[in-house]
C-alpha cells in the first residue's frame, strides 16, 4: 500500500506534494470547512484523482501527517496492492433503527470476499452504537467514524463519491 497526502485551505488552495497518487483507488477526505461542501471541491478532487473513490466526512480536525489541523481539507489517496475497493451507502432519515440501517449497509456490500469495512456516518441523526450493532452482524472488521462539525452540533457531511451531502451512512 502506498499514501500521499494533500491539503486544501482558504489561503493557498491544493497544497499538492511531490509524488501524489494521482493513480489512487481511494481517497479519503476529511474537513471542516465550508468548502467541503461545495461541489466544486469534489469536482477539484475528482480532476487530481480521476480513477479513486472518493469519500470521506466533515471533521472537527484533521490528521496531515504528523500534525492536528484545523479549518482545512486533507485528502489521503491511497494505492492498494492487493485489495479492491467497494462502495455502498445508505440515506438516513432521522428516527431510523441504526441497527438496521447497518445491516442493510453490509448487505448492498454483498462480497464473500469481504475483509475490512471502514465506514463513515452522518454524525447527528445515527446513534454509532446501534449502527455498530449492526454492522458487527456480518462477521467483517470494522473501522471509521461519525461525521463532525466542531463544537457547532448542526451539520455534518459525508461524500461518497459525489458532493458531499447531509444524512449519508457508507462504508
Amino acid at each position: 500500500m502506498k499514501i500521499s497526502q494533500i491539503r486544501w485551505s482558504e489561503k493557498a488552495g491544493w497544497e499538492k506534494t511531490p509524488g501524489v497518487l494521482v493513480n489512487a483507488d481511494v481517497v479519503l477526505v476529511f474537513a471542516d470547512n465550508a468548502f467541503f461542501q461545495t461541489e466544486t471541491c469534489y469536482a477539484q478532487l475528482h480532476e487530481m484523482f480521476p480513477e479513486a473513490r472518493i469519500v470521506g466526512c466533515s471533521s472537527a480536525g484533521n490528521v496531515l501527517g504528523v500534525e492536528i489541523t484545523d479549518g482545512d481539507i486533507v485528502a489521503t489517496a491511497i494505492k492498494l496492492e492487493h485489495s479492491k475497493v467497494l462502495l455502498a451507502s445508505v440515506d438516513v432519515e432521522p428516527g431510523q433503527n441504526a441497527q438496521e440501517m447497518g445491516m442493510r449497509l453490509m448487505a448492498k456490500l454483498g462480497d464473500p470476499e469481504l475483509r475490512h469495512v471502514i465506514i463513515l456516518s452522518d454524525g447527528l441523526l445515527v446513534n454509532g452504537s446501534e449502527l455498530t450493532k449492526g454492522l458487527n452482524q456480518a462477521g467483517v472488521s470494522v473501522t471509521g467514524g461519525l461525521a463532525s462539525d466542531g463544537e457547532r452540533f448542526g451539520k455534518t457531511w459525508v461524500m461518497a463519491d459525489a458532493p458531499a451531502r447531509m444524512g449519508a451512512l457508507l462504508p
